[in-house]
């Protein structure tokens, strides 16, 4: 039986061809054309076909093999206009569009709504969120006047593939106007937003779907009608294929930005709007944190004040030398905030310093503290997730830049004090997508699945002890710092 894996994610098509019993058989990516993706912006049509020429591709170069079920995978957050003939009005608005700050700061200083629609949505006030971009694009007056529809990517791609509106309510959950508890739109939420549910997808649970459409069967070369799920969200697919949604395993992605994120059997929020929390499927819950500067501090540390690019085996040795002389100075502290604040304070205006910096110390007591500073952030959401949710993770499964540097990864270890398993796989996400039709066709009965296996870090007591104790610190450098 052979399951094809669908993504449209932010800059490229990819598409995963699964034979169960054997796994992984392909993968295949394409990346978008310069014009038809920039990041914060995405033509829809364009990654549409991109998406369907990569699968068609990936198949005839493995002989067409009959498909069982298409599971399709996109990003968690972004914004499409869709007139009466469900044809875009506008280009896709990503994650990374900012250009509803300033509606986003002025209703996020009322912080009894922020509260209340955050305690419902799982999500904060901020500009990522599909309900914040239609906010502002309403408020703006820049809503096209044929506007029937609200849409997303992975909605699109699904709409194409299958011709019914409809969404992974795990998708959903990720666009700010979902109700955590009922999984069905919130109607206050949708009055404020001046629009009705029927504007929106229809939210289903993940792995549900519909036929594959006659124009994206010809597209495809598969038998109309063909089994495809809702698209689901890329971290939330990721998370899965970690084996995270039962809970025991919890996920960190330390790349260019910092994501974790846990499983939970209720909706997991904080007492006041900082983590996030998205629907996983089969009743669990996925709460998490992102972090703004992990690798690009990395990077911007290398490049601006070593003055040249470096590998990782490079400045891991330039790393251990600060804490190797123990007659040496104590390393200064880092507040990663280069490019602002997401969780857990979302202040965009919050800047990166260096703290109890003094003459003795070198760049490797500087290197030093930006990597403990990056972890210190994430493990400053961690502590807000694991009292939010009432649980602690047995595992930690681990991905992103972080993988390539061994004396970073023991740092996370010995800070988190729980085991980290290296995640090397390069579209996890693709292969939740796959998860999510394997179930549909009937190959798995549930979507926490196990664990995957990787390189293991153990914790030691003795570095868990000392990386605790200079967080209390960091912490404190943290709460004083001006915004």
């Amino acid at each position: 039986m052979y399951i094809l894996g669908l993504e449209a994610s932010t800059s490229a098509a990819k598409a995963m061809l699964w034979k169960e019993g054997e796994g992984v058989v392909a993968v295949k990516m394409a990346e978008y054309a310069p014009e038809d993706a920039n990041v914060t912006t995405i033509d829809a049509d364009a990654a549409v076909s991109a998406t369907l020429a990569c699968g068609r591709a990936l198949l005839e170069e493995n002989g067409s093999p009959a498909i069982r079920a298409i599971g399709l995978s996109s990003i968690w957050h972004s914004l499409l206009l869709l007139d009466e003939n469900s044809r875009p009005l506008t280009r896709v608005l990503t994650w990374a569009d900012t250009s509803a700050a300033p509606t986003v700061a002025k209703y996020r200083a009322d912080l009894q709504l922020a509260n209340k629609l955050y305690q419902s949505s799982g999500c904060v006030i901020h500009s990522m969120y599909n309900l914040w971009k239609w906010m502002h694009l309403r408020e703006s007056g820049d809503v096209p006047a044929e506007t029937k529809r609200l849409s997303g990517l992975g909605e699109y791609v699904t709409y194409v593939l299958t011709g019914k509106h409809m969404v992974s309510a795990s998708l959903a959950s990720g666009s700010g106007f979902l109700n955590l508890k009922t999984k069905q739109y919130d109607e206050e939420i949708l009055q404020m937003a001046g629009i009705s549910a029927d504007m929106l997808s229809v939210p289903v649970e993940p792995g549900e779907g519909a036929g594959l459409s006659a124009f994206a069967a010809k597209e495809l070369g598969l038998p109309e009608g063909t089994p495809v799920c809702a698209c689901g969200p890329d971290g939330g697919l990721n998370h899965i294929s970690a084996g995270g949604l039962s809970g025991g395993v919890m996920t960190l992605s330390v790349g260019t930005s910092g994501a974790l994120r846990m499983g939970a059997d209720k909706p997991a929020v904080m007492e006041k709007p900082s983590t996030w929390c998205y629907y996983g499927g089969e009743n669990r819950y996925i709460a998490g944190a992102a972090t703004s500067g992990a690798g690009n501090c990395v990077k911007w540390f290398a490049k601006e004040v070593l003055l040249n690019a470096r590998s990782y085996k490079e400045l891991d040795a330039l790393a251990e030398t600060a804490v190797s002389d123990v007659d040496g100075p104590e390393a200064p502290f880092f507040l990663p905030f280069l490019f602002g604040e997401r969780s857990p304070g979302w202040q965009d205006g919050r800047r990166g310093e260096f703290a109890a910096l003094s003459g003795n110390h070198s760049a490797a007591h500087l290197y030093y503290a930006v990597l403990e500073g990056v972890l210190f952030n994430l493990y400053q959401n961690y502590t807000g997730l694991t009292a939010a949710s009432g649980s602690v993770p047995t595992e930690i499964s681990v991905s992103g830049g972080i993988v390539f540097s061994p004396f970073w990864l023991n740092m996370a270890a010995d800070l988190f004090g729980i085991p980290l398993c290296e995640n090397t796989h390069e579209h996890a996400s693709l292969l939740g997508a796959v998860y999510m039709a394997r179930k549909a066709a009937g190959a798995i009965s549930s979507l926490c699945v196990p664990a995957g296996t990787g390189k293991i870090h153990t914790p030691n007591a003795v570095g868990t002890e000392r990386l605790r104790a200079r967080f209390a610190r960091w912490n404190e450098l943290y709460q004083a710092q001006l915004v």
